[in-house]
């Protein structure tokens, strides 16, 4: 097949000026081919009856693209390109990998430059593509955006014509300022952070050494700065307390000391820093409290030379060659990121984090470690837990795992045959815990960790097992002023994880759905991730739902008294169906991503705004509808080992108690 042109279409704005383009520079007997590459702009698309194709078209489900992606990542770290070295075992600092500590930055972060995944994303849709369609000109509009990376890359490697429309100049100024800015902050903005927090926790004169403990063993926590509202599950009464792991405190706390070290949240504030300082429960300390003069001074002068080391590696032909994807050079798209990470500025952070964990492993001397499930400053800490023999055990963050995060896929050869920390294999726990077999799966199969070390059962949802005992939904309805003669449907937002575009669109699609239904009111649940005074949400003026933010306890609550929950891809999602509440999720990108409890039929996903309103009518008013959702929910719920029995909080206790006991 040949095309005479291609017109490559990322935004609906796009499509007049691209078509048109498309068309003045073609043949007369050859069509333009228009390739739309979201879901959005194939609606508008064929809304105007206009032919066009997708990457779906092509067989590049979302699915493909993500393991194609992921296959890039691993495989080009354990290409040999200097001295018979990987980079895994070039670049390393008192024994660690540190790819380790930046893989996942690299990989995902949006922040300063696009992620890296779009872009490899965007390379194997337009290279497909183009081999497919053949064309002999290409156009797209000239920004900065993966797309048109991606196009222009693609192009030039295939000695494709190309015909493009080009942003302005002030927005590209715009950019190219915003961008160094970025930088800056991105550098150094931690380590103001970092001293903010030191100062704060000096001026509560809790900067002395460690008081004198009496009990013989020691359980260090590593957690975000999450103190809130918790249900505790024996007395099902609310209290202060964290987030994660309070009922495992309460089982340990009599014959153990609990050193409780925490790293600020979206949500932090230096009152959390306060309420937990004066608590007597565990023994409380910001990770900050480790930073010293020492620390700098160290973290300066290794970063030198590892610096050195990471351009010199940059410099090889080799290692360029190494990034290589499909026979197509991928250095010049990245090289950005990878500068950027292996900067002197970032790799000194990097190092004070390391010897920060040191330190802190050092004057607390643990028995055993529980953390959670993020690898950085993670793997720093078992690294140097495994130095001195310590066993770890990490709890997942959410409920259910997305099995495409980079922490969760490794090769054969990235994990060491006996769990070693040291270079060039990345560091695991000694126990992970998951939520369902649907996790324990993706950590065996994907993550590879031994499934003899994986453990079903996450204590925060043992309040669950006991709801109905718990949870009063007319006491709920009157504190949160609620009308008890409508129906409650929640929205779990996500704001913070989308576009300023996608997000008003979202909130369109809501509030047109509310306002068409009758019976029904609206609260909007924030996630803590995202901006409390919920601008976005009240700019809206065509409904005016309640609107309630923080953690905790009012997230339990509110999903107990939901008749239906809306949410995105979200840990809510599964709180909601342990609860056996119907869920339906929303994503309008045209990208959806496959989650367990949507392709059951457990959940509803719904893409397309005009579907949202018959999936609330169906729930609340077509009763073989719900009981036929229901009893998939239940399976899911019930097969993949997902309903709280109450008693995870006590195999936790229990394991790191012998964990701790078995200690050398």
């Amino acid at each position: 097949m040949s095309s005479e042109s291609l017109a490559i279409i990322e935004d609906r704005s796009q499509i007049d000026k691209l078509i048109s383009l498309a068309r003045t520079k073609r043949k007369e007997d050859v069509k333009p081919m228009v390739i739309a590459l979201n879901n959005e702009v194939g609606q508008e698309l064929a809304s105007r009856g206009l032919e066009f194709k997708t990457p779906e078209d092509y067989g590049l489900s979302g699915e493909y693209l993500a393991e194609e992606g992921l296959k890039w990542l691993r495989s080009f770290p354990n290409i040999k390109t200097k001295d018979n070295k990987n980079i895994k075992e070039i670049i390393t600092y008192d024994g660690i990998s540190v790819w380790w500590l930046v893989d996942e930055l690299f990989y995902l972060s949006p922040y300063v430059f696009h992620q890296v995944r779009e872009i490899v994303k965007q390379v194997i849709i337009l290279d497909h593509i183009t081999k497919t369609e053949d064309p002999s000109m290409v156009c797209y509009v000239r920004n900065d955006t993966p797309v048109s990376r991606a196009a222009e890359f693609i192009c030039k490697s295939k000695n494709i014509a190309t015909v493009t429309v080009t942003g302005s100049h002030l927005s590209g100024i715009k950019r190219l300022l915003s961008e160094k800015l970025k930088v800056i902050v991105y550098k150094y903005g931690p380590w103001l952070q970092m001293f903010v927090r030191k100062a704060c926790w000096i001026v509560l004169g809790r900067n002395s050494k460690p008081r004198m403990i009496s009990k013989k063993k020691r359980v260090l926590t590593f957690l975000g700065e999450q103190w809130v509202d918790v249900y505790d599950p024996l007395t099902g009464q609310i209290k202060k307390g964290d987030l994660y792991f309070d009922s495992v405190f309460d089982l340990l706390k009599d014959d153990y000391d609990i050193v409780s070290v925490g790293i600020p949240t979206a949500s932090y504030t230096m009152k959390t820093m306060k309420e937990k300082a004066k608590q007597q429960r565990v023994i409380y300390r910001p990770f900050e409290h480790y930073l010293n003069r020492k620390v700098i001074l160290k973290s300066l002068k290794a970063s030198r030379e590892l610096h050195r080391t990471c351009q010199s590696l940059a410099e090889r032909e080799g290692f360029r060659q190494s990034l290589d994807f499909h026979n197509m050079p991928l250095y010049d798209l990245v090289k950005e990121k990878l500068s950027l990470l292996f900067s002197r500025g970032y790799l000194t952070r990097a190092i004070a984090v390391a010897e920060m964990v040191k330190c802190m492993i050092e004057a607390e001397n643990p028995d055993a470690i529980l953390m959670g499930d993020a690898p950085i400053p993670g793997r720093e800490i078992i690294t140097a837990a495994k130095s001195k023999g310590i066993p770890t055990v990490a709890a997942m963050h959410g409920a259910n795992m997305i099995p495409y995060a980079p922490c969760l896929n490794h090769a054969p050869e990235d994990i060491g045959p006996d769990g070693e920390a040291t270079a060039p294999y990345c560091p695991i726990t000694d126990k992970f815990i998951v939520n369902g077999e649907y996790d324990k799966d993706i950590v065996v199969r994907r993550a590879r960790f031994p499934e003899k070390d994986v453990v079903i059962g996450e204590p925060r949802y043992d309040i669950l097992a006991k709801a109905d005992k718990v949870f009063d939904k007319e006491e709920i309805f009157n504190r949160l002023n609620l009308d008890p003669a409508k129906r409650l449907v929640t929205w779990m937002t996500q704001s913070h994880s989308y576009t300023l575009q996608e997000n008003k669109r979202n909130i369109a699609a809501v509030y047109n759905a509310m306002k068409s239904l009758e019976g029904v009111q609206l609260v909007i649940k924030l996630h803590p991730g995202e901006n409390q005074k919920a601008a976005l949400y009240r700019g809206n003026k065509t409904l005016k739902p309640t609107i309630l933010g923080g953690y905790g306890a009012i997230t339990f609550e509110l999903l107990y008294a939901s008749d239906i929950v809306i949410t995105h891809y979200c840990t809510t999602a599964m709180e909601a169906l342990m609860l056996d509440k119907p869920v339906i999720v929303i994503d309008f990108s045209g990208k959806p991503i496959q989650v367990p409890y949507v392709e059951s039929g457990a959940a509803i996903g719904i893409y397309e705004e005009d579907a949202l309103v018959s999936a609330i009518e169906d729930i609340l008013y077509n009763e073989e509808a719900c009981q036929r959702l229901a009893k998939v929910r239940e399976k899911f719920v019930s097969e993949g080992n997902y309903k709280p029995d109450g008693q995870a909080s006590q195999r936790l206790a229990d394991l790191i108690t012998q964990m701790a006991e078995g200690r050398e």
